[in-house]
């Protein structure tokens, strides 16, 4: 920990150098803030527990949320995500749990962000209970009555701050609050606001299948979600069936298990299935010997005749058997047999033939005998239904493929046969037969949630109306040339990888359908090369690039969302709909719907358990629809009310809940805040104008952003472009380790993490000319970072083995600053790898709003990278030359004996230019020594003045590199 690329002392040096570092406005700050903090898993089905505020507050939060909602014991609140499946938890257990706890960590302030759901009543008694647990620690006065900005972290030392709607001075309780249209949109997309919510069977128009998924109803949208798979949690690569193991069969008995021994076929039904078979010369199977108990025979095929030859089984003094064609070659077992001859000619008295392709013993439709990798993603990509598979050979000896399709993607899967074993094996699972590991993977996942479900073939094609043939023609037709322009510096990593620097044009893009995430194109005399689709952003004058249409619309795990105003709701029959208790929802495009042209009548069929939930959803959807209608013709500032209590109102002192109104920015009152989805928010970072307003408004007011409400999975924002608008409370979904919430942690690892952070000086200075979207606004210094992965110590994934790993560096921060990069992959070496000698180099032109980031991932046997560790670190508190980088679990905790050893450069203008200060005093005092030296009586000390000189070429040479490093800088600059 000592040599850490983190470094411990950043902070108190901090601290150190601004002694009042805690003693500026609450705005000033980055606060560490949590969204729906009660929850433990999705917003629509999880647990909601206590220990998760106490988590969460231990951690160094310091901003919560409550959602109140009425009907709890004693008149007090439930705390819990309304209109949902969520449980509920009592409001005293909360409170009474924020007081005990939200010190324990940090002793700055703690801000209740409570959503109001309650009646005035319940709120009367809320406002009491509050100043009844919390005491003196909540706070119930302002810290100075004529103050003209927020007071510190330390004024407001263990004090509990409620976030909320007030009363106008001088108004009563009956008085009602209306929300803007901003307001009103967030909390139509949130599901705890919703009408009616619950599982529903939605048909796939690909196929007769009907899919559970879950619908939200509210105000002015439907929408549909996530897919549930019987409450399971995610199986990550056919992790379920680890410990599927077979007995080692008997080498007499291997063969029985392979796709081309025939068990029941005689010599003649060998004849019929070989000429039937399209497989060509050298096209076979085996087959049990009509005469020979024992015996095989491989019949085979030649110039459109069908020869056999018999395999002798000998039996051997140990008791063993081994197989023969001809002597004196003798195997132990008969696939040993036929993988020779694979490779070595039978060999008859008029022509020579190796053994080709296998005859598929099984009639299942779901095996090509004949098929390559890029047919198999044609005809998958012609059909697009989740979990469409088909099982192929992989052109290795011994080995199949199950190419199948997934969210969207094409992936495959390698079966191994074991020759020893005589099974097939995906990963540690074992099974005696193809058949009998399709039948386990179409009731167990394969890979994540994905069961096989269809099996895809040349009929199957015809039977729905796609044409294989002319699908994979269409694939390769000529395109419109596309222009891209590169938003990141990508440096490939194999030979068909193309590297490019950030901000050039990349021409004669293809988008190939069945390779999501890369594209082919052209740069810098290199032709057809692949690269990454999120490094790359479409030139304005690009053509749009010609793509298959999808054949049938495919149901994913992707949100989709109808607009009740458009929806037509229809009662269908059993007969024509196949099931009972069936709506038929007909609606028109929108204008946001980018697939199709607005205005195109659309239709889903929607299956109820029975015959009340049938009823009850049908009439909600009416009820809905009539309302909607009836409201479009009144002033939407009138559609949604709040009345506030009066008990409640008086406890609200510095974060009162207000609209934001952009016109009103610098006229605002410093004790107003607002609250933005990440929608709203997200689309300021896009306008250089309401970018740099919403900067000069959280100089002086709170702004606080939440993860959009159709986020039902939880999963969360990326935080950085908020935070360099100035945001101070970011909130995020603390339950779920992704990317977003490490890049959180890292944030607030400075200052002790504690939960406050300054924001750099060029934010908060009165007049401030920064724009996050320009980077020639910021004012620091920007650095130039030289990176080399060295090598890994115990890079393990439990329960998965010997990994093939590899390391991606990246810097995340503002979008000019975005870079990231990508080591080799070292396979089967996850004690100790080692990597060859690749410097990465970032310029980082925003340095306090950057993160430096490692990711470990393993490579699994779909080709998708799995993390085994993480290190993320604000770039500010990093130490240069050989370093440790401890690697952390996605929670951020860590990994005891995981790390990488990295060498590390950093160089900036302040740097440099304190280096080339430091330099030139040094050469003119060594100047002076030796006209000293010269001019002294008395006999020359040679040997001093030939040290002194050489003392004086090195401090010159370094003067040069510092001179070179300081132009290289001012370059980049430009």
């Amino acid at each position: 920990r000592g040599n850490s690329v983190y470094d411990e002392e950043y902070t108190t040096r901090m601290l150190a150098a601004d002694p009042s570092y805690m003693d500026y406005s609450l705005s000033e700050y980055w606060i560490n803030s949590s969204h729906n903090t009660y929850l433990t898993g999705n917003q629509y089905a999880s647990e909601s527990t206590v220990e998760a505020y106490i988590r969460v507050m231990r951690s160094g939060c310091r901003c919560i949320e409550l959602d109140l909602w009425d009907g709890g014991p004693d008149d007090l609140p439930w705390i819990t995500h309304g209109h949902t499946r969520c449980t509920k938890i009592k409001f005293r257990d909360v409170i009474i749990a924020i007081r005990d706890h939200a010190f324990a960590t940090s002793d700055y302030p703690m801000i209740l962000s409570l959503e109001e759901h309650c009646s005035i009543p319940i709120q009367k008694n809320t406002a009491s209970e509050f100043k009844k647990i919390f005491g003196d620690l909540l706070l119930t006065e302002p810290v100075e009555k004529f103050a003209t900005c927020l007071p510190s972290p330390n004024q407001l030392k263990r004090k509990i701050i409620l976030k909320h709607k007030k009363l106008p001075d001088g108004s009563d309780e009956t008085l009602v609050l209306a929300e803007t249209g901003d307001a009103q949109v967030a909390k139509q997309q949130d599901i705890s606001n919703s009408q009616k919510n619950g599982f529903l069977f939605l048909k796939d128009p690909g196929a007769n299948v009907w899919t559970r998924r879950y619908f939200v109803l509210t105000d002015k949208i439907l929408s549909y979600s996530i897919e549930e798979d019987d409450q399971e949690q995610d199986t990550q690569n056919g992790e379920e069936a680890d410990h599927i193991y077979m007995e080692t069969m008997p080498s007499h008995i291997k063969h029985t298990n392979h796709v081309w021994y025939h068990q029941k076929v005689d010599r003649d039904g060998a004849v019929e299935k070989l000429k039937e078979f399209d497989g060509g010369n050298g096209s076979f199977l085996v087959r049990p010997n009509d005469k020979y108990e024992g015996y095989v025979s491989i019949s085979f095929k030649h110039d459109r005749e069908v020869y056999h030859s018999l395999v002798k089984r000998i039996q051997n003094p140990d008791g063993l058997y081994s197989y023969q064609l001809v002597q004196p070659l003798s195997f132990d077992d008969v696939p040993s047999l036929v993988e020779y001859y694979k490779c070595h000619p039978l060999r008859a008295s008029t022509f020579e033939q190796i053994l080709t392709t296998p005859c598929p013993c099984q009639n299942d439709t779901w095996f090509h005998p004949r098929m390559k990798r890029w047919e198999a993603e044609m005809m998958l990509a012609s059909v697009r239904l989740e979990g469409a598979f088909l099982i192929r050979p992989s052109g290795e000896h011994s080995t199949y493929t199950i190419t199948f399709r997934t969210e969207n993607e094409i992936k495959h899967c390698r079966v191994e046969f074991n020759q020893d074993s005589g099974l097939y094996m995906i990963g540690t699972a074992q099974f005696e037969t193809l058949s009998e590991l399709v039948a386990y993977y179409k009731s167990h996942p394969l890979y994540r949630k994905m069961k096989l479900k269809h099996a895809i073939n040349e009929s199957l094609l015809k039977k729905i109306g796609v044409d294989a043939e002319a699908t994979a023609e269409a694939e390769y037709v000529s395109v419109n040339p596309v222009t891209y322009r590169s938003t990141h510096a990508f440096t490939g990593q194999n030979k068909n990888e193309l590297s490019f620097p950030a901000g050039v044009e990349i021409s004669n893009v293809i988008e190939h359908q069945h390779t999501k995430g890369w594209f082919q194109g052209d740069f810098g005399g290199k032709v057809s090369l692949w690269f990454p689709e999120n490094h790359v952003k479409r030139s304005d004058a690009s053509t749009p690039l010609t793509q298959l249409e999808p054949l049938k619309p495919e149901l994913d795990n992707q949100e989709e969302t109808i607009r009740i105003e458009n929806l037509e709701v229809t009662r269908m029959t059993p007969h024509s709909a196949g099931r009972e208790w069936v709506l038929k929802l007909v609606y028109a495009v929108s204008e946001e719907d980018k697939t199709l042209k607005p205005g195109t009548l659309n239709s889903l069929l929607v299956g109820c358990e029975n015959e009340e939930d049938f009823k009850s959803w049908e009439s909600k959807l009416m009820e809905v629809k009539k309302e909607l209608s009836r409201h479009q013709s009144m002033d939407a500032r009138l559609q949604k009310r709040t009345s506030i209590a009066r008990e409640m109102s008086d406890i609200i002192i510095y974060c009162r809940s207000v609209p934001f109104r952009p016109e009103n920015i610098g006229n605002g009152k410093y004790t107003e805040m607002s609250s933005f989805p990440e929608t709203k928010a997200f689309n300021h970072t896009l306008n250089r104008e309401t970018a740099t307003k919403l900067v000069i408004y959280n100089q002086q007011q709170l702004s606080r952003v939440y993860p959009k409400g159709s986020r039902i999975d939880s999963s969360n924002y990326l935080p950085m472009a908020l935070w360099n608008m100035g945001c101070q409370m970011v909130a995020l979904n603390f339950q779920t380790p992704d990317k977003a919430m490490q890049v959180n942690d890292a944030r607030f690892m400075i200052n002790h993490k504690l939960g406050y952070v300054l924001k750099p000086a060029f934010m908060r200075m009165k007049d401030t000319k920064y724009n996050p979207l320009d980077f020639r606004s910021v004012t620091t210094a920007p650095f130039l970072i030289s990176i080399r992965v060295l090598g890994g110590r115990h890079l393990f994934r439990i329960g998965r083995g010997f990994p093939s790993c590899r390391v991606t560096v990246e810097v995340v921060g503002a979008d000019y600053d975005n870079q990231s990069y990508v080591t080799s992959n070292i396979s089967d070496n996850c004690l100790n790898p080692v990597w060859e000698y690749k410097s990465f180099e970032f310029f980082i032109k925003n340095p306090e709003c950057a993160f430096l980031r490692f990711v470990v991932h393993d490579i699994d046997m779909f080709g998708d990278p799995n993390q085994i560790g993480q290190a993320t670190y604000p770039l500010v508190a990093v130490r240069q030359g050989f370093r440790s980088v401890q690697l952390k679990t996605s929670f951020s905790e860590d990994l005891e004996l995981s790390s990488l050893l990295i060498y590390m450069n950093i160089e900036s203008s302040e740097k440099a230019q304190s280096d080339n200060v430091s330099i030139k005093s040094r050469i003119e005092k060594l100047t002076e020594e030796l006209r000293c030296l010269y001019s002294s009586p008395g006999e020359l000390r040679s040997d001093l003045i030939e040290s002194k000189r050489r003392e004086l070429q090195a401090a010159q040479n370094q003067l040069d590199r510092a001179n070179q490093d300081a132009s290289k800088l001012n370059s980049l600059l430009k």
